[in-house]
């Protein structure tokens, strides 16, 4: 029993982990095999950077609340929970500041995905963020 929940683990894990939708997390497993996935922090930039060389626009790449400032040049093509709501945001420049251009929708949609991501579960977490982008379509 404990070689079969073991080869289970290991199957979601890669799967998952392989799958690009939870590269942003982490699988703990302690000594009798029990296992818990967190998701990692995210790092919350303040809005509202100088126009840099390359001029003003979104400058982070996943995640529900987008940053302003030079302009990312690439980005992976991983999922992570609350993507779906950078496309409800921008960036402008206002008083010499490039600064994020929330819609209504952007901040509905963000404050949505946040209630998200405090769900342990990432299968509850996911299935919250569908109902999330049934509400901001």
């Amino acid at each position: 029993m404990e070689v079969m929940k073991t080869r289970l683990f290991l199957l979601l894990s890669f799967l998952l982990l392989s799958s690009g939708l939870l590269s942003a997390c982490k699988v703990l497993v302690d000594p009798s095999g029990n296992y818990s996935i967190e998701f990692d922090k995210k790092e919350i930039v303040k809005p509202g950077s100088p126009i840099g060389e390359n001029g003003c626009g979104i400058s982070n790449c996943h995640g529900a609340e987008i940053t302003c400032g030079d302009p990312v040049e690439m980005c992976t093509e991983e999922y992570q929970l609350g993507d779906f709501c950078r496309g409800f945001g921008s960036c402008e420049v206002k008083d010499g500041n490039c600064l994020v251009a929330a819609s209504p929708e952007y901040t509905g949609c963000v404050s949505c995905a946040e209630e998200c991501n405090k769900i342990s579960d990432p299968r509850e977490a996911f299935a919250c963020e569908t109902k999330c982008r049934s509400k901001f379509k």
